[in-house]
């Protein structure tokens, strides 16, 4: 008797392996298949809503891609650039504190205005930096909305919408249905705007 109950948990957890093996397996295979975009008739009745996920724009928009490319490559150089003139500014802070002990007044007070006007440029420059590169920044973010808008303006008329909202993490929405979800099209007319460096 103990030894067929031992065979029926023996077939039972191997039917449950099989059946979580099953489970796992067409899962994956789902993860694989290409979004499909459905959108509502143009002949059907009440609100058509759909909604776009602005992160995966930024993410697989070519062109604003390529854009935020030369523009982190920017602000890399301007903080290298500013990392530079602080290590020079700290060695001659280092130099000063060394021979201070042997410098006249005159000398030393010289010495002194001299570093203090050079920190409040080196901070007066970096100001600008980032004011630059925030304004840089503001630049893409309204190229890539305006572009979107155009976009959204075709999809619209082409697809009779009424409500186009976006989903990312921190927006207004608390749940979309992934059948609203539109940002494959926008995404291949965005991406067909313009070449990418690889088509041209």
């Amino acid at each position: 008797m103990k030894n067929a109950s031992g065979i029926v948990s023996i077939i039972l957890l191997i039917s449950v392996g099989i059946l979580f093996f099953l489970v796992l397996d067409k899962d994956k295979s789902k993860g694989e298949e290409p979004k499909v975009v459905t959108l509502p008739p143009s002949n059907s009745e009440g609100l058509s809503i759909a909604y776009v996920d602005m992160d995966s724009l930024q993410v697989y928009y070519n062109y604003y891609k390529e854009l935020m490319e030369e523009f982190q490559a920017e602000a890399k150089r301007a903080e290298e650039a500013l990392l530079k003139k602080q290590s020079v500014f700290q060695e001659n802070v280092k130099l000063f504190e060394e021979k201070a002990s042997t410098m006249s007044q005159q000398e030393f007070e010289y010495y002194r205005n001299d570093l203090e006007q050079t920190r409040n440029k080196m901070i007066m420059d970096q100001q600008e930096v980032e004011r630059g590169l925030m304004a840089k920044e503001q630049e893409l973010m309204l190229l890539m909305k305006e572009e979107v808008d155009s976009v959204l303006g075709m999809i619209k008329n082409e697809n009779h919408l009424d409500f186009v909202f976006t989903y990312p993490l921190g927006s207004g929405l608390l749940y979309a249905d992934q059948s609203h979800d539109i940002t494959p099209l926008v995404l291949d007319k965005l991406n067909g705007l313009r070449p990418s460096n690889d088509e041209e």
